[in-house]
Formats: C-alpha cells, sequence, structure tokens
C-alpha cells in the first residue's frame, strides 16, 4: 500500500500543539539536521494526516496524509537562505469544529495525545507541483453586513477523574462528580449588553442550576446531556459560576458562547464568522503589520486574505453562503508560532512487504527506550524456537499509521496489516514491551510514561482490540478455523525491569532449574466469602480442573482454603505460607480460582502483592500463572500495579507468565475458560501460552460480550511451557502395594519414538504416593465456629517416599519401603518419577495402584538414629552457640526408612522451647539419600531466634512408627558485631613437667582468620600462630594447643608473657570486621 512517504527519502516531523499560523526556517532545518543550503524552496511541500483519532471499525476508511498548501517567503533565488521562511496555518489536536446538531463551534478532544504533526519534505517523486497558499482579491459589489464583533466561545474543562463506564472500560475523563462545582470564566473584549450562552456539559440524568457572578440564579429545564443558560449579566473579564444539582452529577465541561470585539491580542486572532451570509466587511483593530490574513474554513486548503489597513485597524471583505461555517486566522510576521520538537525521520518501512525484515512469526513492539531489550528478546527467540521475529518502534507504528499521533488504533492497524499483507506464513504472534496506562494524555499530572497503551473499548480493557483484524469481538477473520494472532504484554517501566524480565525469558528457556517442579500443578481454591457462602463454587470448579482436564502424569497440589483455620484480622495465615512454601519449591503451573483484586487473592489474604512477592525465592523455578478470578490482571491504572504484572517483573521471582482478568469477572466462565486453557496448554506441548489462551477462547464460540474478553497475557506471547523432553517408561513396578515391606521400581528414558536414550545419564526423583481420599472439610465462619455445611474434594494421598537414584546409559532401578500409615484396601495410588541430567528431563507415571488391607509380618522396634548440625558443623551435646538465624540439618538413618507421611501425630517436627519461640512439621523437608530409602537428611531454616538460652528439639518417626526425640541446648548469639569472648589459656601457670598450653576464644560468628600473638613482658613479639581452618574459626568455643615453642624454635624461658587473639572477617559487602583480647600466662619450671 503505496503513501507520500514513498515518494520522498527525507520527511521532517514537525510536532506542535497548538493551532495557529507557523514560520518554519533556517532554525528549524538545522533542528533537524538538514542543511537548509542544499534545500530547493521550490520543492517544498507540506503533509498532514488529518489530526483525528482513527476509527475503531475496521470497515471504516482510514484519514489519507495529504499534501496542505503553504506559503514561501524568499527563496526566488533558488536556495533556501537565513531569513527565508515557510509559513503555514496548523491545527491542534484539540481542534475547533462545527456542529451541524448544536449549531456552534465545539472543542474536538483527542482521547490519546495533545501533539499534532506534520510532515515536511524538500524533495521527491511527487505527481504534480508543490502546493502554495493563494491569495484572493474582495468581491467587489456592495457589503450586506459590517461587523466589528464575533461570536467566541470560552470553554473550562478540566479532566481530573476517570469515571468508568457501565463495562468498566475507562475512556473518558471528567470534571468530577459531585453536587457542587464552581469555576471562573474570562471574557476578554465582551460586548456589553449582548445575550451570551452558558453551555454545561454533563450526564444527562440531573438538573443543574447555575448562578453567575453571585447574583443572577438560573435553572436548568430537561433531562438532557447538556443545559444551555442564557444571560445578559456576564462582566468584561472576571466572571464566577456556581454549578449545583440535587443529586450527584458527573461534570464534563463548561462553554460560554459570547459576542467579543474583533480586537487582535498579541498580534494574533482566530475568530468565526457571524451568523447570516452575503458580503460581510470584518472590522479588526489593534493590527501589527505586516501579517499573514488566512481563510481556514477549510483546514486543508486555507486561503490567504487581502484587506485595508488603516493604521492599526483592518477591513477586509468575504462572500458567505448559507452553508458555509467559516473561520479567519491573522497573525502579524513577529508573532509567527514555532513548531515544538522538529526531527529527520529515518524510516522503517513496515509496508514494504518485499523487505525481508518485514517477514515474521513474532512481532515485538516496543518503546523506544526498550528497543536494545526488544532485539534480545528477538534474538533469544529465534534461537531457543527458530522463530522469525520482527521488532518494531512504537514511534514507526505512530509515524506510518497515524501519521506521528499517538493512537492505539494504529497499533491495531499495523497488526492487520502485517497479517494480510506481509509474505505467508502470517505473524502468530504480537509482544507489546512497555507498560501503559488509561491515563493516555497524563491528566493525573504525575509525568507517567505511557510506553505501550492499552486499547480502552467496550467490553474489553486490555489487548485483545489489537487483534481484532475482522468485526470487533471475533478473533478468526479469515475464517481459517484458527485465531488470527495471539497477543502478550511485558510490561516493563524501565530498561533495568526490560533487562530483567528478558533475561528471566532467557534464563527459562536456555538454562533451566531442571526439578521434579517441572512436573507438578498447584490448584489454589477460595473459600466462603465471608459472611457469605460462595466457596462452593470455588471448591467445584478447581475439582472440574483436576479431574477432567490435567494429565495423570502431572502431580497435583492442592491447598484449598476451606481447610484452613481463621487467623487474625479475617486472614487464613497458614494458607499463605503453604502457598508462598510450595510457590518457592517450584511448580509448572500455579492455578488460582476464587476472589481477587489487583493487590490480593481471597478477603482472608492467602496472597498478597505488596507482602508476599517479596517474599518468593522461587529463583528459575517459574510457574505460569493462571488467576480464575476479577482484576488480578488490572494493570492500566495509573500509579498502581497489579499482581499480574508485578509477578513476571522480577528477575529470579515470581512467574515466567500470567493470564489474568483486567477487570471483574464471573465465576462460571471463568471456570470454562481456565478449563479449554488447560486443555490447551497440558495436552499440546508445543504450542505457546497466549495461543493456548486464545484457542481457547476462540473454540467456546469468543462473542463480542463474553467475559473471556478480559483476559489477557502478562509475558512474551511465544513462551511455551517447558515441559520434560523425554518419557519415562516404567518397565518394572508393584500393581498393589502392602505396608511395611519392600518395593522396587526399574524404568527407562524414551524419546519421542519410544527408543531408549542411552546417552541419558543422571538422577531419578520417585515420589510414590498413597491413594486418593475423600475429604470432608465442614465449613467455618470468620470466628472459625462450623456452618451447618461441608464440602468434600479428592485429596491426593500423602507422600510415602521422595527420593533420587542414579540414571545410567537411560536405565535406573530403586527400592523403596511402604509405612505403616497408608490408607489400606484404596485405590489411585501413584509412582511419579522425573528424571534430569542437567540439560534435558524426563517424565512418567504409573498410576491405579492398589493399597492392600494386609501387612508385613516384619517386626521393627528401634527408632532412626539422628545427628543434628548448625550450619555444617556437629551440634553437640552441652551448651553450643548459634547464631539468631541457622540452618538446622539432621542426618537420619533407619533400616526400614522414615515416615515422611506426615499423618498426624506422625510428622517430623522441630521444636524450639517446646514450641513457644518456634514449633513445625518440617516432614516436607526430608530427602532420601541416592539410591537408598534407608537414610536421608533434612534441613530447616532457622530465622530470628531470641538472643539467649534456648532448647531446641526434632522428633522423627521410621516407618514402623518407632520415634526418635533429639534434644539440644543452644545459646543463640548476636552476629552483628564481631565478638571475642571467654579468652583464656590452661593450664596457667604452666609448671615443670607441662609440654604446652591451650588457648581459648569464643566467637559470635565465623570468621575468616585468627591470629594470637604472644609478646614478652617487655613488648617483644616471640611467637605468631596463624589460623585459618574451619574447624577453629567457627562461632564457638574454640581450642588452640601452643607447644611453648617460639619463633626460632626454642623453648621459653620463666616468666610473664602477654597475648593477644585477634579474630578476622570479611562481609559480604566488601567491609572489614575485627576484635581482640589479651591475656597474661605465666611460666613456672
Amino acid at each position: 500500500s503505496s503513501t507520500p512517504f514513498d515518494s520522498s527519502s527525507i520527511w521532517i516531523r514537525i510536532e506542535l500543539s497548538a493551532d495557529g499560523i507557523y514560520g518554519f526556517g533556517w532554525t528549524q532545518f538545522s533542528m533537524a539536521g538538514v542543511n537548509p543550503l542544499d534545500i530547493d524552496p521550490s520543492q517544498i511541500r507540506l503533509f498532514y494526516g488529518g489530526g483525528v483519532e482513527l476509527p475503531v471499525p475496521n470497515g471504516n476508511p482510514r484519514p489519507q496524509l495529504t499534501e496542505i498548501p503553504i506559503k514561501i517567503i524568499g527563496g526566488e533565488d533558488g536556495s533556501f537562505d537565513n531569513g527565508d521562511l515557510i509559513v503555514f496555518y496548523a491545527d491542534a489536536v484539540d481542534s475547533w469544529q462545527y456542529s451541524t446538531q448544536f449549531h456552534r463551534f465545539m472543542r474536538y478532544k483527542n482521547h490519546y495525545t495533545d501533539k499534532n504533526v506534520y510532515w515536511l519534505t524538500t524533495a521527491g517523486n511527487f505527481q504534480g507541483p508543490p502546493r502554495r497558499i493563494i491569495s484572493t482579491d474582495a468581491p467587489g459589489g456592495p457589503v450586506d453586513v459590517s461587523v466589528d464583533s464575533y461570536k467566541a466561545v470560552f470553554h473550562k474543562e478540566q479532566e481530573t477523574e476517570a469515571i468508568p463506564a457501565e463495562d468498566e472500560s475507562i475512556f473518558e475523563w471528567f470534571w468530577g462528580k459531585g453536587q457542587s462545582f464552581s469555576t471562573a470564566a474570562q471574557l476578554y473584549d465582551h460586548v456589553p449588553g449582548t445575550e451570551a450562552a452558558i453551555i454545561i456539559k454533563h450526564d444527562q440524568y440531573v438538573i443543574p442550576t447555575l448562578s453567575i457572578n453571585g447574583g443572577q440564579s438560573l435553572n436548568g429545564a430537561t433531562y438532557q446531556p447538556y443545559t444551555t443558560f442564557h444571560s445578559s449579566l456576564l462582566a468584561d473579564g472576571a466572571n464566577s459560576f456556581q454549578i449545583n444539582s440535587t443529586v450527584d452529577m458527573i461534570l464534563d465541561y463548561v462553554d460560554v458562547d459570547y459576542q467579543r470585539w474583533l480586537k487582535v491580542i498579541d498580534g494574533a486572532i482566530t475568530f468565526s464568522q457571524p451568523d447570516t451570509f452575503g458580503t460581510i466587511q470584518y472590522n479588526l483593530s489593534q493590527v501589527i503589520s505586516p501579517f499573514y490574513l488566512f481563510d481556514i474554513g477549510d483546514r486543508n486548503n486555507p486561503v490567504e486574505l487581502t484587506g485595508t489597513l488603516n493604521g492599526s485597524n483592518l477591513s477586509f471583505i468575504d462572500t458567505l453562503s448559507a452553508t458555509s461555517h467559516k473561520r479567519y486566522c491573522l497573525t502579524s510576521r513577529n508573532r509567527l508560532k514555532s513548531p515544538g520538537a522538529v526531527t529527520l525521520y529515518q524510516m522503517d518501512n513496515l509496508r514494504d512487504v518485499s523487505r525481508p525484515q518485514n517477514r515474521a512469526d513474532e512481532i515485538i513492539i516496543t518503546y523506544d527506550g526498550f528497543y536494545d531489550q526488544a532485539v534480545t528478546l528477538a534474538n533469544h527467540r529465534q534461537q531457543s524456537y527458530g522463530l522469525a521475529t520482527r521488532v518494531v518502534k512504537i514511534s514507526d507504528i505512530y509515524n506510518q499509521f497515524s501519521y506521528g499521533l499517538v493512537d492505539v488504533v494504529a497499533i491495531r492497524d499495523f497488526l492487520k496489516y502485517a497479517y494480510e499483507n506481509w509474505p505467508d506464513p502470517a505473524p502468530s504472534f504480537a509482544c507489546l514491551l512497555g507498560d501503559g496506562t488509561y491515563d493516555y494524555r497524563n491528566y493525573h499530572g504525575n509525568n507517567l510514561r505511557e510506553y505501550i497503551p492499552p486499547f480502552e473499548n467496550t467490553g474489553s480493557m486490555g489487548d485483545e482490540c489489537f487483534i481484532y483484524f475482522g468485526a470487533e469481538g471475533y478473533l478468526d477473520s479469515d475464517a481459517n478455523l484458527l485465531p488470527d494472532m495471539a497477543i502478550g504484554r511485558i510490561s516493563a517501566r524501565s530498561v533495568q525491569e526490560a533487562d530483567d524480565i528478558v533475561g528471566k525469558i532467557d534464563d527459562y528457556d536456555s538454562n533451566p532449574d531442571l526439578g521434579p517442579w517441572r512436573n507438578r500443578v498447584i490448584l489454589v481454591a477460595d473459600d466462603n466469602l465471608h459472611p457469605g457462602t460462595t466457596g462452593e463454587d470455588h471448591r467445584y470448579y478447581a475439582e472440574i480442573l483436576a479431574n477432567g482436564h490435567i494429565p495423570t502424569k502431572f502431580e497435583t497440589n492442592k491447598i484449598y482454603m476451606i481447610e484452613y483455620l481463621m487467623g487474625p484480622n479475617g486472614e487464613k495465615p497458614e494458607a499463605r505460607d503453604a502457598l508462598v512454601s510450595a510457590w518457592n519449591q517450584g511448580a509448572l503451573i500455579i492455578n488460582w480460582i476464587g476472589h481477587g483484586s489487583a493487590n490480593l487473592w481471597a478477603d482472608e489474604h492467602i496472597f498478597r502483592r505488596i507482602e508476599d512477592i517479596p517474599r518468593l525465592t522461587n529463583g528459575k523455578r517459574l510457574p505460569l500463572v493462571f488467576t480464575a478470578s476479577c482484576s488480578i490482571g488490572r494493570f492500566d491504572v495509573p500509579n498502581v500495579e497489579c499482581m499480574a504484572e508485578e509477578l513476571i517483573r522480577g528477575r529470579s521471582r515470581g512467574a515466567i507468565s500470567v493470564v489474568s482478568a483486567t477487570r471483574d469477572s464471573w465465576a462460571t466462565p471463568n471456570s470454562y475458560l481456565n478449563n479449554g486453557f488447560f486443555d490447551q496448554v497440558l495436552y499440546h506441548d508445543s504450542i505457546g501460552v497466549s495461543m493456548a489462551l486464545y484457542m481457547a477462547k476462540y473454540l467456546r464460540s469468543h462473542q463480542i460480550d463474553s467475559n473471556d474478553r478480559l483476559y489477557m497475557v502478562f509475558g512474551d506471547p511465544a513462551q511455551i511451557l517447558q515441559f520434560p523432553k523425554y518419557d519415562i517408561n516404567i518397565t518394572s513396578a508393584p500393581d498393589t502395594l502392602v505396608a511395611l515391606s519392600v518395593d522396587s521400581l526399574a524404568g527407562d528414558i524414551t524419546n519421542d519414538q519410544g527408543s531408549l536414550q542411552t546417552d541419558f545419564n543422571g538422577i531419578v526423583w520417585i515420589t510414590v504416593k498413597d491413594g486418593t481420599v475423600i475429604r470432608q472439610v465442614t465449613l467455618r465462619d470468620g470466628l472459625n465456629n462450623p456452618l451447618p455445611s461441608q464440602m468434600s474434594f479428592i485429596a491426593p494421598g500423602a507422600t510415602i517416599f521422595y527420593g533420587p537414584a542414579d540414571v545410567t546409559a537411560g536405565h535406573f532401578t530403586s527400592r523403596f519401603f511402604i509405612p505403616k500409615d497408608i490408607s489400606y484396601g484404596s485405590r489411585g495410588a501413584r509412582i511419579y518419577t522425573y528424571a534430569g541430567n542437567g540439560a534435558y528431563d524426563a517424565v512418567g507415571v504409573k498410576d491405579s495402584l492398589f493399597i492392600s488391607g494386609s501387612i508385613s509380618a516384619v517386626q521393627d522396634s528401634i527408632g532412626p538414629t539422628v545427628t543434628l548440625l548448625v550450619d555444617g558443623r556437629p551440634f553437640s551435646e552441652g551448651i553450643t552457640m548459634v547464631p539468631s538465624s541457622f540452618t538446622l540439618s539432621a542426618e537420619v538413618n533407619d533400616e526400614h526408612g522414615i515416615n515422611i507421611t506426615g499423618q498426624l501425630g506422625h510428622g517430623i517436627v522441630v521444636n524450639i522451647d517446646g514450641g513457644s519461640i518456634y514449633g513445625a512439621d518440617v516432614t516436607s523437608n526430608f530427602r532420601f539419600n541416592r539410591g537408598d530409602y534407608q537414610s536421608g537428611n533434612l534441613d530447616i531454616n532457622l530465622t530470628d531466634i531470641p538472643v539467649g538460652e534456648h532448647e531446641i528439639s526434632l522428633k522423627i518417626w521410621d516407618n514402623f512408627n518407632n520415634s526418635t526425640l533429639v534434644t539440644r541446648t543452644m545459646e543463640a548469639v548476636a552476629t552483628d558485631q564481631l565478638t571475642l569472648t571467654d579468652v583464656m589459656n590452661y593450664p596457667n601457670p604452666i609448671r615443670k613437667g607441662m609440654d604446652g598450653t591451650e588457648f581459648q576464644y569464643c566467637l559470635n560468628d565465623n570468621v575468616d582468620k585468627v591470629t594470637i600473638k604472644i609478646f614478652t613482658e617487655s613488648g617483644k613479639k616471640i611467637k605468631t600462630i596463624d589460623i585459618s581452618s574451619p574447624d577453629l574459626t567457627r562461632m564457638d568455643c574454640n581450642r588452640v594447643l601452643w607447644d611453648l615453642l617460639d619463633a626460632d624454635g626454642d623453648k621459653i624461658a620463666n616468666g610473664i608473657y602477654i597475648y593477644k587473639v585477634i579474630a578476622e572477617k570479611r562481609r559480604g559487602d566488601g567491609s572489614s570486621e575485627r576484635d581482640d583480647k589479651t591475656g597474661k600466662l605465666v611460666i613456672l619450671r
């Protein structure tokens, strides 16, 4: 599709914000980087795209870039010299247009921008000569009407409040909502005694009243969106208005149509014709010569008028028809307006289908300032997925599809053009790199940058409108039974955020953290909305999802809020902690079903944007998060961040992609979409996250009024979930599990063709699950009182065994012990297997196992053996010094394995001071050692233990339910400042027959180095002992033996000696600390 841009290689983009007559000269060319001496003035042309918003319907005609006439001052010599000038009339985007409905000029306001754009070129291959403003002489004949005043319009509009429409779309801004408004109007050169009209634009459900200058009071008449009051009492200059209503009204703006003298102020005036026709003489005063006078009735074809100047009074004559609605503009030459930004446009031609660059699988539309990050993402997609990518700056879209104006429809028009015209295969994905809000014009005054604006439209407050290429609301414009395109947004607000998100994507695809988490789906379901009882829906929909839309190979973890008691302030902190813990362990998908907002999941605060996202430490174990809930993706609110965009921003936490609704949504259609999405993303492992969403929408007969339209993808739309590459074929496994017996398992790593992957050497993680159970839960109110209703759901069985085994040449074997705590006689037990070798992974499952009702005859009455450690060192009996935060580890061994089912009373429990300081079931922390069901270990991170002496205990059970309780005494010490204590030596004094003495020093933190320096009583140093061994520089009371030899190897003589012990440590921030203590030792031989 050709445009005037194709006819020239030199284009100067001229940005301006006010209407009037402009001058463009030597200075402006130089600002654009163009040498004026290289310009032939006769070839200069000016183009304009109309300065209006693009129409939303695809079928409506688009504005065209058309040439408008200009006037050139000078240039007769064929060169553009200093002092030569281009003169032209330019409109503002907020312009005055005549309304045939209201028979008056009204203010048209652009929703997206206050900057208009004109285009100037100095050469090219165009048809026809450059256009120039023509000058006309005054018409002859008698004058019908002579005027010295005109109808001026004072317009007062304050865009301070964005009031949502019924569908919650935010597009129109208003003065405000209330019953009383005060404002003032400065009416310059008002003709005394003439009647003025005060027009108030408001919602149509009120009848306002108006008080003028504290006196005259006028009443409205009918329920209309416009109320007009007439008054002859307005003053020349300041006037005050008081607008009142008996009910809340939404005020938009106030216009005052009044008669104003044709008096030129500060060298310029723009005015309209009188309400008559014929030959009209206009009489202006205070005119400064030389000047330019244009008829701008047709803005794209201004005509220069001539008149008679008598001193500073100008008269000119024009002829008006009965249908004309002319306006005129006069400006003195020394008051010509100057453009704002003037730049030479380097075009990246997006319409040229012959360019190799204009062919892509994924188009990345980026805010210009994030271009480098967009290129990095594009390169990654080419390398990791083999996609053809195209990075497009948002400014190029505006310049080529809305002729320089910010306009969301230009983005849609570009994507539509690329889909329909670029070489096949057509683009499948559109990625928007940059945040956006509905405050397109910064009405809030916070100078928020509009990186990539959202498309606010009826029924869709997100980005889906960008990919409606046919009728609105329909995803398939060409009837090929597929969505035309899938879209997603990376809502970065800075270069750093863009770097972090793109780096996060690269890590997820190219440097993954392989582990069993990649085969795990976490389902989180809300309970009853207190004080209501609507929790049944959420659990019900979660169970439908779990039982009908998740393949059996995935391990499902259910966190249902109905299982947790209410805590303080109406919250459920235990449920919140369970979710954060599960999130940090990692999952392929986390799915939330329940109530929500931009900041919260559930009214019980199971997950909070501000408080809980910082608690996430899941690193590269990044889930796809789907939230079947309200407003969690409400990203477009100025100065407010939403949960969905915050989850994708952090480099080493959160999510890889989020699918969320941008507004309030409904539970039942949410569930249908949720199910459809899982059917796509989990059963078609090569489909992108965004395409899975839009396929689910499409297959649900997506309509214009659909709840589905509220859902969008946060993240790269081409993102594919990183499923394990290979399968695990379990070649040998029990069909029935018998309590207190050993079972064996064997399997192979196979490829898509079922062949053994003999080059696969690594580790397989084996998870054995007890049979599923039907769990009955009594609902409770906000005070934990039981309600007269219950809910049931299918709960996954307890974990019987979880441990690693070696994979060699694609094959593995393992053994595990079945505990006494199982659900005898049940069905549905499963064995999940996950294998990884550092580069690739594999997954398999053995399901539908039977749990025997019998029990083995083997006997055992001895509990496990346990060795405790503190930060890796033995936790011995007696009093052990520990920091206030440390890792407690346990090495555990038992002939018949450890009970990790977590059944009531048989969990692994850690208590400090009987649970008053800390108490927790840490069963999930236990891991069996590789290839060994009889031994394992667990680590527990303990934090913020109060300084002082405490008792810590760990209780653990074997599979026969024999327990072991280990108790130790510890002294928690502050580590914020390095301190040496209890420095001494023994024996002291050292008598005859003694061969050495032992120095003792106690450290409140691990240090890098300890030095002991020994001096004679006169101060001579005789010995230095340097100590760097971790065993002697750890937090504890340490002892070092000295053999009483000096630096030369000689025994020291009797006498008194001074010694200094020095401890040194380098902190993580690079700073250093030290402490020292001195002592005396005596030798008496």
